[in-house]
């Protein structure tokens, strides 16, 4: 039996000498392969699996519960201007990564999260050619925001975590709540991060919690975010996503490195 699907790579691993594993996310499913012989021979699939690309795979699958057989593979998308990016680069496999530790279950929306966030990527090559490390800084954190919608641990960013008050200029944010805690709750939590948040800070997460990634990258206006994308709500996000995946993304970073020149 052979199944033809569209795919993102996620992650691959090296077996034995010259194959992969490689784990795929679909529109139906995630599924692992083995690539016999993909470091050697690119006949079939060998470039296609190095490409940042979206890409249609035909596999194959003898039993239940055992690896499928990756037998061809054709490029439908090449994200070519991402690829020549240092920065627009280190950010995709930043996303991939997140991506390949989340996804346990299949959901059909980290496909369409890595397609929209790939797309928007893409296009702000051409859109913020002035301003490219500051519009791809706000798109991850929007990243970040919407991946933790999908595993369902959204953060309460407009009213107080414990007692449902309207937040005003300053307030706190407690990871382990999972939200804003106003300055008359404050005193109840017991939380190892605790982070002092402006009104800015919470519009800002506002904004990339509500806005398409491709209308990120088409506003102009959304470069004033560019501070606030540095700032406490990536510490907030970075360590939300910590909390519920408990591994050290090793891109990470790679990607503080890269975007501190």
């Amino acid at each position: 039996m052979y199944i033809k699907e569209e795919a993102f790579v996620i992650a691959k691993y090296p077996y034995k000498t010259s194959s992969l594993i490689v784990h795929f996310i679909t529109k139906n499913l995630i599924i692992q392969c083995i690539c016999y012989s993909a470091k050697k021979n690119s006949k079939y699939f060998g470039s296609d699996l190095e490409a940042l690309a979206k890409i249609e795979i035909i596999t194959s699958n003898i039993k239940k519960n055992t690896l499928h057989t990756l037998k061809e593979t054709s490029i439908l998308k090449n994200y070519q201007k991402i690829s020549n990016s240092i920065y627009a680069s280190t950010a995709s496999f930043y996303i991939k990564e997140i991506i390949s530790n989340i996804a346990h279950d299949f959901d059909i929306r980290y496909f369409t999260l890595i397609e929209k966030v790939f797309d928007a990527l893409e296009e702000n090559e051409y859109l913020n050619q002035e301003n490219i490390k500051a519009y791809i800084s706000i798109l991850i954190r929007a990243f970040e925001i919407k991946a933790l919608y999908i595993i369902g641990v959204m953060p309460t960013i407009s009213k107080c975590v414990l007692c449902g008050s309207n937040i005003n200029a300053y307030s706190h944010f407690s990871v382990d709540d999972g939200g804003v805690v106003c300055t008359n709750c404050i005193g109840h939590i017991h939380s190892r991060f605790i982070y002092k948040v402006s009104k800015p800070d919470l519009d800002f997460m506002t904004f990339i919690k509500h806005t398409s990634f491709i209308d990120i990258a088409k506003n102009k206006d959304a470069i004033k975010y560019n501070d606030l994308s540095n700032g406490v709500a990536k510490e907030i996000l970075k360590n939300i996503l910590f909390k519920h995946t408990s591994k050290k993304i090793k891109s990470e970073s790679v990607l503080e490195e890269i975007f501190l020149y």
